[in-house]
Formats: C-alpha cells, structure tokens, sequence
C-alpha cells in the first residue's frame, strides 16, 4: 500500500509549489526596494528561486507526479540529477520528488524514500512549510523502518517548527513510543491526538484503549471502548467492552452491551453465545438465557454438547418451563459420563407424581454411576417403585439405601411402610432410636439437597411417609404401703 494517496500529492505539490512562488517573489520585491528605505527585519527564511531551466523541470515532474506517471517523472529528475550545476533549492526539489515517487510507487519502495527525503533537507533549502511537511513525512518513515528512536527525534524537530501540530503527529509519536515498550509515555501523546481533532479515527482510539489496557487502567481503557462502539460499531469492540465491563464487575453494563451485540446480529461464535446466556443467568433472567441457547443450537452456532444442554436444562428450570426444560435434561443425562444428569431428571418426573419415567430415569441414573448422592438415588428408587406398588423392588432399594448415614432413617420408615404389603426382615434387631425433629421433620433431612428434601417432606405431607417414635417408657411409680397396726392381745 502506497504512503501517499494522488490527493495528498496534490496537496504537497500546491503547498511546495506555492512556496516558491511566495519566496521568489518575496526576494524579487526585496531586490527592487529603494536603498534609502529601512528594510524590515525578515520574518521568513530567505529561499533561493530554481532557474529557469531547472523550473521547467520541475514543472514537468509536478505535472508527471500529479498523473501518477510515474516513468516520465523519473526521466525528468534523472535529467536534473546528472546535471552538476544545480542550486539548492533545485537539489531539495528534485530529492523531494523522488521521495514522493518512491513512497507512491506500488508496491512502494520505503527504504528509497527515506534516503530521498533525508537528501532533500540536507541543503536547507526548501521552503519553511515544505520543509516541516518533510520532517513528518521522514519522522513517519522511520516508523514504518522500526527505526523508534530516529523517528522521535525528527517528530521533535518537527513540533519545534509547527505552532498546531498535526493530530497525525501525535498519533504517530505514541505509535513510537509504545514500540518503545513506553507505554506510560505514549499516552498523554495519543491524547493529544485525539483531544487535537473533533472526529478522532478509529486508530488512535484503538492505541488509546490497548494503551490504558497494557498499563492496567481499565476503567479508562472501558471508557475508550464505549466511543469506539458507538463511533465505530464493529463486533470485536462490543466483545472487548462487555469482557472488560464483566471483569470490573459490572455484569448490567457487560450484558447491555453483548445483548446489544447479540440483536445486531454480531454474534456468530459458540462461546459468544454461551457468554450471552450465562450473563442472563446472573442477572436473573433465565427465560432469556434459555432462549439464546436454544436459538443457537438450532441455528448450528453453538455445539451441541453436555454443557450446553446442562445450561439450556437450567435456563427453562428456573424459567420454571418445565416441558422445556424435560427434553434439555434428557440430552444432557444421554451425553453426560455419570448419572448425575438423570438424578434431576428424576426430581421433575417426582414433582409430578409420574413414577414410571422416575423410576426409569433412576435406573439410568444408578447404571451409569459415578453419583454425587448415591444414597439418595436408591432412597428415590425405593419411592418410585413403592407408588408403582412394586414392593419388592422397594424393599431392595430402600435397603439400598438403609447403608447410608445420611438415608438410613428415612429408608426405615419406608421400610416400615413396605412391611405393611409384603414381610420385611430387618437382619439387625436394634433399639429404636428417638427421631430428633425439627419443624415438623426428621433434623437429619437439613443435610439432604433441597430438591430432595422437597421429595420427602411431599412425601410426609401426602401420608405416604409416617414418623415412627418408639412408645415412651412409663416410669413404676411404687406408692408406699399402708401401715398396718397389730394390736397386741393382752391376756385376758
């Protein structure tokens, strides 16, 4: 890609061009003036004027440059260069063009270019405007050479020169700077460049946002990103802001903004969409996480994975979309490698009294294995076939379940239950044990899960779960003998 566009070399060829006309006429006037008159103090560098064969050319290398022809133009200059009698502002000129012609070519020859345009400040010729437009235009090569330190000291040479720098300046002095691992330094620069101009580019706001980010400002850096999104809407600057808002704690911002993302149809990545939905779940809205989830499943942007439908299962649960939510456990409990998955799938079919897929579910659940409660799947086991009146089976599970702490006394009211259908032999003929309650339940069911403290407490309220209390031993109270008196019998 060329460094300047036919626009800017018009721009540079009417400010250079004008420039000698302003000095020739200037040192023309001078010349003419009356000696007797006091001359003023000159306020501008003396320039010299080309003659009048070398302003031909440069005429015609003007005119070739203009016309990006770019052959013509070098024939013309060649000309001047094997001339040895040039002045100085002949020799400026003629290396100022070759710079131009080098920087514009395609592909553009840099390295050329930087010669030429040092060449061209050597004699100090050219005009004063000309002259600082050059030190940019070197200062910007050194850059794009990686040659930082240079380049920082032809941009100091250039705001020397210059009363209102050029926002390009500053902009490019912090470009410098940060290759310069002066990150610190660089910003007040890039600043400059932004605060110097009333519609700053995308570029320098993006320095900007990187700079505040490496120096680890990330409430500035944020605050710089929200002009990039509203000036300049693209995808990556609404994922950086939300990231940025989530990790400073401020999950309302970060969903607004990947919401906003998400409805201008940015989005096309499955961690996007999963980032979406787990934001609405923070900010409790599941209804909505669910149907993100849904949306790009169905739309093949996010996998269809167990995480997915574990996330998709949670989202409709606590929309309390309970048909919703059936399907998403069923795939999650299919792909899972435990049966942990099934185990809730269980509770929903429990909730509604529909034993059979319960017992189904369980059934899946226990083969699969690798279970967080395994105790408390045999105990649901038990209940499930107790209500399908398959009391053997219960009998097993809530034996099952009898060998664990935490289910042992619920097991053995159920058992208690099931003797009442079938003969039930507990081997271990024990004391009966007082059954602490607390509000109406068993203490021991506060260790249990919730969803599964939910299933037995259902079940004590609807009768199919009794409390049994051993019978409270009656103290003797032994009440004291009447005294009896004998009288003893006197002799008559």
């Amino acid at each position: 890609m060329a460094m300047f566009s036919r626009s800017k070399i018009k721009t540079f060829l009417c400010i250079f061009l004008s420039g000698l006309f302003v000095f020739s006429m200037a040192a023309g006037v001078a010349a003419q003036d009356d000696d007797k008159k006091p001359r003023p103090k000159p306020q501008l560098r003396r320039v010299q004027s080309p003659g009048k064969w070398a302003a031909k050319r440069i005429m015609g290398a003007q005119e070739a440059l203009a016309a990006e022809q770019w052959s013509e133009a070098l024939t013309i200059l060649q000309e001047m260069k094997d001339r040895k009698k040039l002045n100085g502002i002949e020799t400026a000129t003629m290396w100022q063009f070759y710079g131009f012609i080098y920087s514009s070519q395609d592909p553009p020859n840099y390295k050329k270019a930087l010669v030429a345009f040092e060449k061209a400040l050597e004699p100090n010729a050219l005009p004063e405007a000309t002259q600082t437009a050059t030190y940019m235009n070197v200062a910007q090569l050194y850059v794009m050479q990686e040659q930082y330190s240079k380049a920082l000291a032809t941009f100091d040479k250039y705001f020397a020169q210059v009363e209102t720098p050029s926002p390009d300046a500053y902009y490019m002095y912090a470009i410098a700077l940060t290759q310069k691992r002066q990150a610190r330094k660089a910003i007040p620069w890039i600043l400059k460049a932004i605060d110097g101009s009333a519609a700053p580019k995308e570029a320098w706001l993006q320095l900007a946002s990187s700079l505040y980010f490496e120096t680890k400002q990330y409430k500035k850096a944020a605050g710089v990103l929200e002009i990039l999104v509203a000036r300049f809407p693209k995808k990556n600057y609404f994922i950086q802001l939300a990231a940025l808002s989530n990790e400073l704690g401020n999950e309302a911002r970060a969903l607004a903004v990947l919401e906003l993302a998400y409805h201008q149809k940015m989005l096309n990545q499955d961690s996007e969409y999963r980032n979406l939905a787990q934001l609405y779940m923070t900010r409790e809205i599941p209804y909505q996480a669910g149907r993100v989830m849904q949306k790009g499943m169905k739309a093949g942007i996010v996998k269809k994975d167990r995480k997915a439908y574990d996330l998709l299962a949670q989202a409709w649960l606590l929309a309390r979309e309970r048909e919703l939510a059936l399907p998403a456990l069923k795939e999650s409990a299919a792909r899972g490698k435990d049966g942990n998955a099934y185990i809730r799938l269980a509770q929903l079919y429990l909730d509604q009294a529909e034993w059979a897929d319960a017992q189904e579910a369980l059934a899946s659940a226990v083969k699969k294995g690798e279970l967080r409660n395994e105790a408390m799947a045999h105990l649901l086991q038990g209940i499930t076939f107790f209500n399908l009146e398959q009391y053997e089976e219960a009998r097993d599970a809530f034996f099952e379940a009898r060998e664990f702490d935490k289910t042992k006394a619920s097991a053995e009211q159920w058992l208690s239950q099931v003797g009442r259908h079938i003969p039930v032999e507990i081997e271990e003929e024990k004391e009966e044990e007082v059954v602490e309650m607390v509000d109406g339940i068993p203490a021991d069911w506060y260790d249990l899960p919730e969803g599964d403290r939910a299933v037995l407490i259902g079940g004590l309220e609807a009768g199919m779960i009794t409390i049994e209390q051993p019978e409270p031993e009656v103290e003797a109270v032994i009440e004291p003998a009447n005294e009896v008196v004998v009288e003893a019998v006197q002799p008559s």
